[in-house]
Parts: structure tokens; C-alpha cells; sequence
């Protein structure tokens, strides 16, 4: 199990060493820091389950998330929304929901990991995009931290 960790630790530090501690840039469109924690158990809410609103620079289909850490659970699911034109604060009431879930498991730190919008209509350059994450259930304060590219 130390092991394990060592190799994830090695391989964190070796893509932060290879891009910058500016973060990778995926895709044209903006890139973010994601640190998010939530939980899922009956009467227990979510720390901060959004991740910071982004604006996307350009029209691609797809949004990017890279882990680097994982803790509390071996998954953790991210759904992409889309704020109302001009707003730079996630409201899920009022967001528009524009993808479904994916799933990124432990397996997965250090590795890109991408989900396509529900069609080319939704991804619109100079919107703010965000990810709300969710967790397995019976988990509490799962948190992962990487970078999302909308």
C-alpha cells in the first residue's frame, strides 16, 4: 500500500514538473485548479462540491479533468453545467446541466480524462462552465484535487 502511494506521489510530481505549477494546458479553452469535497450519506451535506466557474475559450465538444489525489473513496463523479449568459456563479437551479456523469476511479490520477457536452450546441466559446462532483454512496468527505479544462 506504500508503495502505491509513493508511485501516485512520484507520478503527481512528475506531470506538475513537466507542466508548470500553472497547470497543464489541455485544450484551448481556460484551465482551472479543481479541489472538491463531498459526501454522500443521508443528513450530510457536501463541503464543496462545485468546482471554480471557468470560461471556455473555445467550441470543443468536450470538457477535461485531470486528479492528481483521490482520498475516502476509489471513485468520484463529475457533471458539467453551463451558467446563464454573463454569470460567473454556479446556481444549479438556474445552471443548465450539459453533460452526464463521469466517472473518474484511483486508477485514473495522473491521467486526462475527458466527457463530451450533450451536443455540439452546448459548448459556446466565452460561457461559464463549471463541474458539480458527487460520490459513491455511504461516502463522506471525498475529496479530489487536479485541474478542469470546460
Amino acid at each position: 500500500m506504500a508503495i502505491r502511494k509513493f508511485r501516485n506521489l512520484v507520478c503527481a510530481l512528475i506531470v506538475i514538473a513537466t507542466f508548470g505549477c500553472g497547470g497543464a494546458y489541455i485544450a484551448k479553452a481556460g484551465n482551472t485548479y479543481l479541489n472538491v469535497t463531498v459526501s454522500n450519506i443521508t443528513g450530510v451535506s457536501s463541503p464543496d462540491p462545485y468546482s471554480l466557474v471557468e470560461a471556455k475559450d473555445d467550441s470543443d465538444r468536450y470538457f477535461y479533468i485531470t486528479l492528481y489525489t483521490l482520498t475516502n473513496s476509489s471513485e468520484i463523479y463529475f457533471t458539467a453545467f453551463r451558467t446563464p449568459s454573463g454569470s460567473t456563479t454556479h446556481n444549479l437551479s438556474t445552471d443548465t446541466q450539459v453533460s452526464q456523469k463521469k466517472t473518474i476511479r484511483t486508477e485514473d490520477l495522473g491521467n486526462t480524462k475527458t466527457k463530451a457536452y450533450y451536443s455540439q450546441s452546448v459548448a459556446i466559446a466565452n460561457r461559464y462552465y463549471y463541474v458539480y462532483s458527487t460520490s459513491p454512496l455511504y461516502t463522506y468527505n471525498v475529496n479530489a484535487v487536479g485541474h478542469y479544462c470546460p
